[in-house]
């Protein structure tokens, strides 16, 4: 757990980040972010990111292989955006951007935060 003055509060999201820390999975490396839903207490969403743009392919692929293919995918092309989006279990959202390193929000659905 983060020390409470290093702690961020989303109050329009009623969500606390609280912990943080690291995961890797072979070449896939992620930092990760815990947060918390600040009624509960329980956890509502995990934040991960990969350190650089050259893993934004290994992280898609990643996640298709542990939560199969996408439900829906969009972006704005113009800008060099793509999204991905995964419903179960949970709802998981994928962002890349041309340049810029790939976030994934994966959040608890709100019946489970409860």
């Amino acid at each position: 757990m983060l020390p409470q003055a290093e702690r961020r509060r989303l109050e329009e999201a009623k969500l606390e980040y609280a912990a943080e820390g690291a995961f890797t999975d072979g070449p896939l490396r992620l930092q990760v972010r815990f947060s918390f839903d600040t009624g509960t207490g329980r956890l509502a969403c995990i934040s991960y990111a990969v350190p650089s743009e050259a893993q934004n392919e290994l992280l898609r692929s990643w996640l298709v292989r542990h939560y199969g293919p996408p439900a829906s995918e969009g972006g704005l092309p113009v800008i060099g955006m793509r999204t991905a989006n995964w419903k179960n279990p949970d709802n998981i959202d994928l962002t890349t951007t041309s340049g810029q390193p790939a976030f994934v929000l994966h959040c608890a659905p709100p019946d489970l935060r409860q």
